[in-house]
């Protein structure tokens, strides 16, 4: 198909089309005069630019969704939960507004309108005024509270690669409900955290973490572990552990993120949110019992060598060594430890 006809079928202009081929977003067949041959797929993915767009998603995120529609939902979901920070925003501006307004008499001077002005919108709020799509570090009426858009955001992150492999009955789909229910009744600060940390996620760091393939076949692995296996999977984690804790860019990331996103991951992981998902998912039910039975084992391990090396020279020691006050060995969370052994 020539690039005449892609434009008549999709109002696109000729400049636009070969943009869209510059930044990767369609693969044509160049000729060897130099001209493009479209297919069926190039006109489908064009389709599904347009209504990208439409949607307010930008090209960079509209890239990624076309590489891997597995994730398309984090995409909408992010975009769909900017849209309701505008429109708090846009209330929240219009009630200021309506204050400066309701003060204006028939005649004002420069000095009146700036004690309006600064009754309005205090110094101390200036902060609070920002360009809509912005929601970092800005709490503006019930803001900081978790709502629906966050529940399938955090349910998607946790636990997506398990209900994909699931055909949703009518008991699986209320108890996902109530999953979702269970997310927004918390309204836990480490979960608040979490959110936004998932939120401000860059493109490389969205396909690292929902849906990729590596990530599902490790977790298929786990819970296909056998009894046997058990033992020969808790000694791997150790060695990972002891060479991941020796990469000083990991050890930095770890303590930079831990406060805002790995601790919070834990204790969610590990919540009464995850009660509800073994019962929806079997997957997700098998791979939890195998993961926690690498963790207990795992923790005993450190702890035991610990015991029998009193003068510094165990894994426990050089998780104090690197990570400080940035690992709960006394809260014992299963996810950290995972997390620590990188299951790599």
């Amino acid at each position: 198909m020539k690039i005449k006809e892609v434009i008549n079928l999709t109002g696109l202009s000729k400049k636009t089309v070969h943009y869209y081929i510059d930044e990767g977003l369609i693969h044509p067949k160049q000729l060897e005069n130099g001209y493009y041959d479209f297919s069926r797929d190039d006109i489908n993915a064009l389709a599904s630019v347009m209504r990208l767009k439409a949607l307010g998603l930008q090209l960079a995120d509209i890239s990624v969704i076309l590489k891997s529609p597995d994730i398309a939902l984090y995409y909408l979901l992010r975009e769909e939960k900017k849209i309701r920070w505008d429109i708090k925003y846009t209330q929240y501006q219009e009630s200021l507004l309506r204050k400066v307004i309701s003060g204006l008499e028939g005649n004002n001077d420069q000095a009146r309108l700036n004690d309006l002005l600064t009754e309005a919108i205090p110094d101390e709020n200036l902060r609070e005024i920002r360009k809509p799509g912005q929601m970092d570090d800005v709490n503006i009426g019930d803001s900081d509270i978790l709502d629906e858009t966050d529940a399938e955001m955090l349910a998607f992150y946790f636990w997506g690669s398990f209900m994909k492999k699931e055909e949703m009955n009518e008991y699986q789909l209320f108890l996902l409900e109530k999953l979702k229910d269970n997310i927004v009744a918390t309204q836990s600060e480490a979960t608040r955290k979490l959110r936004d940390t998932i939120y401000r996620f860059t493109s490389d760091t969205a396909e690292a973490n929902f849906g990729g393939a590596d990530q599902e076949l490790e977790y298929q692995k786990i819970a296909d572990l056998t009894g046997d296996e058990i033992p020969e999977y808790v000694e791997h984690m150790y060695k990972s552990a002891k060479e991941t804790l020796r990469n000083p860019r990991w050890v930095a990331s770890w303590i930079s993120e831990y406060d805002g996103y790995q601790h919070p991951c834990s204790v969610f992981f590990d919540g009464l949110c995850s009660r509800y998902m073994r019962e929806l998912s079997r997957h997700f039910a098998s791979y939890q019992d195998h993961i926690n039975l690498c963790c207990r084992l795992f923790y005993k391990k450190i702890m035991s060598e610990k015991k029998e090396n009193p003068e510094g020279a165990s894994l426990y020691d050089l998780i104090e060594e690197k990570l400080g006050g940035y690992f709960d060995f006394e809260g014992y969370h299963s996810a950290d430890l995972a997390s620590l052994a990188e299951w790599k």
